[in-house]
């Protein structure tokens, strides 16, 4: 209330939601990405949505609940992200739907659980709804929960011997390794990746991430190593990780900004096919 005016002021405060989301396919970013010609503005390039990708989670688990609650936009806030490339398995990742500017605040939280899954088609879904306030948002972001991940990746060698000529275009950091000149054995792989359970990485800020992260040395630890699958040059594992850990590049190596890594230590080429989230360890 403005007492010189007389003017009113109504402002809605903002309603959370708790669930859990399961994201079943590839090519779908956590979050609306804005255009990278347009910066969200809207262009020919993005045909005037500004949007990078026509889809993400938080649109499609958010829009439905939109109208229902009368709400004039939203934001999600989840226990970490995964890459646009990656799959979330298992119970789902911990996520507080934030409803800005809500005009109704009550409804059938389980036909509108099913409201979002049907919206959804099979390509992400939702556990149960439930309120959730602001205090919860704060702790989803402040929990580390370690994290189990299936991968497939594939091992080659370098025939080149030139490629070494290109050493200044590597990260300063990356010290030159000796590489192998045949693909290791099924045993040898095997004990190799074994060996990794307990280990305690030094991993530098990946280059994918290095615009919107500190560039510093974080020390994650590989909590299990499981279920190995050997395949020729394909190796399908599961593992464990603390909370952080980048998993794609304790594969490949980043140029030697994670240490050890898979590519290391079998002194090969290491390419990741795919990662899924199997699940995250929290509540």
């Amino acid at each position: 209330v403005d007492g010189l005016t007389l003017g009113v002021k109504l402002d809605h405060r903002s309603l959370f939601l708790y669930t859990r989301y399961r994201k079943l396919e590839r090519g779908i970013p956590q979050t609306r990405w804005p255009c990278r010609t347009c910066k969200g503005r809207g262009c020919e390039r993005c045909d005037d949505t500004g949007l990078q990708y026509p889809d993400s989670v938080q649109a499609l688990i958010s829009d439905p609940l939109l109208e229902l609650f009368g709400a004039q936009e939203h934001s999600t806030h989840s226990m970490g992200r995964e890459d646009i490339d990656v799959r979330c398995l298992g119970r789902g990742r911990p996520t507080v739907i934030e409803l800005k500017q809500p005009r109704r605040r009550t409804t059938d939280l389980e036909a509108a659980t099913e409201l979002v899954n049907a919206a959804c088609e099979g390509r992400v879904e939702i556990e149960p709804l439930r309120r959730s306030d602001k205090s919860e948002v704060i702790r989803l972001k402040n929990t580390p929960a370690e994290k189990s991940y299936r991968i497939n990746f594939s091992i080659s060698i370098d025939e080149s011997e030139q490629q070494e000529e290109e050493e200044g275009d590597r990260d300063e950091q990356a010290e030159s390794q000796p590489r192998a000149t045949e693909l290791p054995d099924e045993d040898q792989i095997r004990k190799i990746l074994q060996s990794l359970q307990g280990t305690e990485l030094a991993q530098r800020t990946p280059k994918r991430v290095s615009h919107r992260r500190a560039d510093k040395v974080r020390k994650r630890r590989i909590i299990s190593v499981q279920d190995i699958e050997i395949d020729g040059a394909t190796i399908e594992l599961t593992l464990r990780a603390q909370s952080g850990t980048y998993i794609k590049e304790l594969i490949g190596s980043d140029d030697g900004r994670t240490k050890p890594s898979v590519s290391e230590l079998l002194a090969v080429n290491c390419d990741v096919q795919w990662l899924d989230v199997l699940e995250i360890h929290a509540d």
